[in-house]
């Protein structure tokens, strides 16, 4: 009797296993089919499900993410992925193997990348509803309560050259989802070397502490209301550091209103190594709003030679201001940019823009 009464047990626990298993693998199926649109395309081979009795897994053989911008893209592939699945399907490991094929293509550029690392790269993901209960139409991006990778160290290369090391990589995204509002959190740090010196650094430490709100529109499209910086850490060739804080909010049709603080540390060479040279001011004019802006330059500042403006901002060794956005225009310290009168700088902008 006791014989018959196990094996019974044994029996339904194993039909249950595998209806819950099935259910399961349909409901992953189905969240990577709707989570497809016309400028994220997914792909896999095969999903297998594993893990009787009580170690479930999920196995997606060559999974591949598109993601596409017009004429270029970026494609994302590796061997497998594998989730580790919690007993109460509302948690999964994540497991990516030990590296990351890139493809990107700008027009009929392609550049090759490989992440690698000598141990697997993993990730913790968190659902708002277990994995049995998700709908038919649900998509990732809906069901998907936060998502964290750690990983020691990754080296990117580039036809099989070593382009760029990443130590120390931590990054967490929180979600919540509201009625019709979907507030994100995000924390991210990381170390950052390259021998080549590709994006004119060759070593940066990142660390940062954000949150951001959207909105639904009338069209049921996602709109960025506000945007709060907790914390924005930026170091470069041990001399230089960014540290901004601060928030904006958002509107249609006019500008964000908010304030963001900055402190610059040797900014002179912050803005020579981050900013490019066609933006709407030319270097030379924002060492020299910058030195305005922290009262070390006067008023006749804008209209000094090259020299004269280099001694007033290469003697200030931390730069403390703050930017202000409002219905009166975008200020920084006290010079509303939007009334700015650049003088000569304006013939320094078109020469340095068109230097033929």
């Amino acid at each position: 009797m006791i014989r018959k009464i196990l094996l019974f047990v044994f029996l339904a626990f194993t039909i249950i296993w595998f209806a819950t298993a099935y259910t399961i693998k349909n409901n992953v199926v189905s969240l990577i089919k709707n989570s497809g649109s016309d400028n994220r395309k997914i792909s896999y081979n095969a999903i297998k499900f594993s893990g009787y009795p009580f170690n479930w897994k999920i196995t997606i053989t060559d999974p591949k993410v598109k993601l596409i911008d017009h004429v270029n893209s970026k494609e994302f592939t590796c061997e497998n992925i594998i989730l580790n699945i919690a007993f109460s399907t509302k948690r999964a490991a994540l497991n990516f193997g030990p590296f990351i094929k890139e493809v990107d293509n700008y027009g009929d550029k392609t550049f090759t990348y490989d992440v690698r690392s000598n141990d697997d790269i993993k990730g913790i993901g968190k659902f708002n509803k277990p994995l049995y209960k998700i709908s038919k139409d649900d998509n990732l991006k809906e069901i998907l309560k936060s998502m964290q990778l750690n990983n020691k160290a990754l080296s990117i290369f580039n036809d099989n050259k070593e382009v760029v090391q990443i130590n120390d990589l931590a990054l967490l995204i929180k979600k919540q989802n509201l009625a019709s509002e979907e507030n994100i959190s995000l924390f991210f740090s990381m170390n950052y070397y390259s021998e080549k010196d590709i994006l004119n650094f060759k070593n940066a430490n990142l660390d940062i502490a954000a949150s951001l709100k959207f909105a639904e529109d009338e069209e049921d499209s996602a709109i960025l209301q506000n945007f709060n910086i907790e914390r924005f850490i930026f170091t470069c060739d041990n001399d230089s550091k960014v540290n901004l804080n601060g928030a904006l909010q958002f509107f249609a049709n006019k500008l964000p209103k908010g304030k963001l603080y900055f402190e610059l540390e040797n900014y002179n060479s912050i803005v020579d190594k981050l900013l490019p040279n066609n933006i709407i001011f030319s270097k030379k004019i924002i060492k020299t709003i910058i030195a305005k802006a922290i009262n070390k330059a006067s008023d006749e500042q804008l209209n000094t030679d090259q020299n004269d403006a280099n001694s007033a901002y290469n003697n200030i060794a931390k730069a403390k201001f703050d930017i202000e956005f409002s219905d009166k225009g975008i200020n920084i310290g006290s010079i509303n940019l939007l009334e700015l009168k650049l003088g000569k700088h304006k013939e320094d902008q078109n020469t340095e823009n068109n230097p033929n």
